[in-house]
């Protein structure tokens, strides 16, 4: 009970009454909660279309090519537990932003461009 009081207090600091009760009436439990919580399902798609290469590394590197087409295959074979636990090792987060992979905040608060 401690933890769901504590989230209530924090999201009525933030967000005002009338803005909540309007959401009541537009949005499903299931909305709200991936507008608080991110989106469980990856699309592997957007995560390549939202990647950039460093060290040296391109889209025509092997390793490169290796890496996307196994987070394909796991997508494929309907493994999203493999590509969360992949998510959560690169950025802390087993979920995507609400927004897809463009909305994407570094560890250090910037956005990835």
């Amino acid at each position: 009970r401690g933890p769901i009081e504590a989230m209530l207090k924090g999201l009525h600091a933030v967000v005002p009454p009338i803005v909540l009760y309007e959401a009541s009436w537009m949005l499903s439990p299931t909305e709200v909660n991936g507008l608080l919580a991110g989106v469980r399902d990856i699309d592997v798609e957007d995560w390549h279309k939202n990647s950039r290469m460093v060290s040296g590394l391109t889209a025509e590197t092997q390793e490169v090519q290796w890496f996307w087409k196994i987070l394909r295959q796991w997508a494929a074979d309907g493994h999203q537990d493999r590509l969360q636990d992949l998510l959560q090792f690169a950025t802390g987060s087993r979920r995507v932003p609400v927004g897809g992979f463009a909305q994407l905040v570094g560890f250090n608060g910037g956005k990835h461009l």
